[in-house]
């Protein structure tokens, strides 16, 4: 099997559908990105096409000592910050606040479902991080990248993403704990 970096080389001599599976190997982890991010299952699915005719189209640019997945989620950060208005990613859902309002518990019983509960709280509680907050916490624990690899894509630095993160997760348990009181 050829790695990423082999595959975007490819693309770059020409055998554009190498692009295709790079697609194949990384929509699923960059959907959930853009979902995390923008909490719309059809923008995620559009930002995850138009990430990829930019890596198609751009993919001249790619150096062979980057790694592919940072390049990658570049393009999409770049791709995501260009077509999603602020108000998208701060939107208050009130659809979502009434679910959890909701005082039903009894049907509640599985621990599959709590788990899911928690699932769902954590995702409503990203919503209501500040975006800087919610990016460096999304690219770190649910996407994986380093420190390092956050502060250049978000050109800041390693100390500052850190404390983002730190700050983000103070902010998570609190919202998280007033979402449960409810």
């Amino acid at each position: 099997m050829q790695s990423d970096n082999e595959l975007i080389q490819l693309v770059q001599a020409g055998d554009s559908g190498k692009v295709g599976v790079l697609y194949e190997r990384h929509k699923k982890d960059l959907f959930y990105y853009f979902y995390r991010m923008t909490n719309d299952k059809l923008k995620s699915e559009d930002l995850v096409q138009n990430t990829f005719l930019k890596v198609l189209r751009f993919s001249h640019h790619f150096k062979k000592e980057q790694q592919f997945n940072y390049w990658l989620y570049s393009i999409g950060r770049n791709v995501f910050l260009d077509t999603v208005n602020k108000k998208d990613v701060l939107k208050n859902s009130a659809t979502e606040d009434a679910l959890y309002n909701h005082k039903d518990t009894e049907s509640i019983i599985d621990s599959a479902m709590e788990k899911e509960e928690k699932h769902e709280m954590l995702h409503i509680a990203l919503n209501r991080l500040d975006p800087k907050k919610k990016e460096a916490i999304v690219l770190s624990r649910f996407q994986g990248l380093k420190y390092k690899d956050i502060a250049t894509l978000t050109n800041s630095t390693e100390t500052n993403i850190k404390s983002r993160i730190r700050r983000g997760i103070e902010d998570l348990k609190i919202i998280m704990n007033k979402l449960e009181l409810r």
